[in-house]
């Protein structure tokens, strides 16, 4: 007996319909983050990050661990912060899933702790919303063994900042560019000028 091509497509998305990840979905959040204090001073300056929603306790409450973020990006001191470079440790809630603060830094444990090293560039932060502790706080950096610390100065917004892209729009972008190119290089006929494809900026 042939069996329908597509009943293993229909088998596998009941599979993932039934997981329990099936409704998690990345959620990303923009912050303002700053440092005032020492040699090292910046700010206010703009960061993102991406987390899963399924983190979120349905009580609300702490959540700790390696990697806890699928996506960041900020950038100071004329380097780029990412998830590669970055722990990212402590991210809490209140109840209904709403993120209150986020915990990232050079040198943190899966403990949600951050530590500064004598010698060493090292820094953390917390961005959270008003009342939480939004701090920056650095050693090195030409401070030499002096810790920094900046208070009150972070903060999560609420809606992304107008004139940033997307996550991912650079990358989205260059793909259209390459399949425009590879499409022009063809050995046919060159199409009349402006009969050739569009490419038209992803909606949002």
């Amino acid at each position: 007996m042939r069996i329908h091509p597509l009943i293993p497509l229909l088998a596998t998305f009941l599979l993932w319909a039934a997981s329990p990840t099936a409704g998690a979905a990345p959620v990303t959040r923009w912050f303002q983050f700053s440092s005032t204090s020492g040699p090292l001073q910046f700010g206010p300056s703009v960061g993102r990050f991406t987390y899963d929603d399924a983190q979120a306790p349905a009580q609300g409450g702490v959540v700790t661990g390696d990697n806890l973020l699928i996506d960041l990006e900020l950038q100071f001191a004329g380097q780029t912060w990412t998830e590669l470079n970055t722990d990212s440790v402590e991210l809490r809630f209140q109840a209904g899933g709403q993120l209150t603060q986020v915990l990232i830094g050079a040198n943190c444990s899966a403990t949600g702790s951050c530590s500064l090293t004598a010698g060493a560039d090292e820094w953390y932060l917390r961005a959270g919303v008003p009342g939480t502790a939004n701090d920056f706080a650095y050693i090195g950096f030409g401070s030499g063994n002096v810790r920094q610390q900046s208070r009150s100065v972070n903060g999560l917004l609420d809606a992304e900042p107008a004139g940033v892209p997307e996550p991912g729009m650079p990358a989205l972008v260059l793909a259209a560019l390459a399949a425009l190119a590879l499409t022009r290089r063809g050995s046919g006929p060159v199409a009349p000028r402006g009969t050739g494809p569009t490419v038209l900026p992803p909606t949002h």
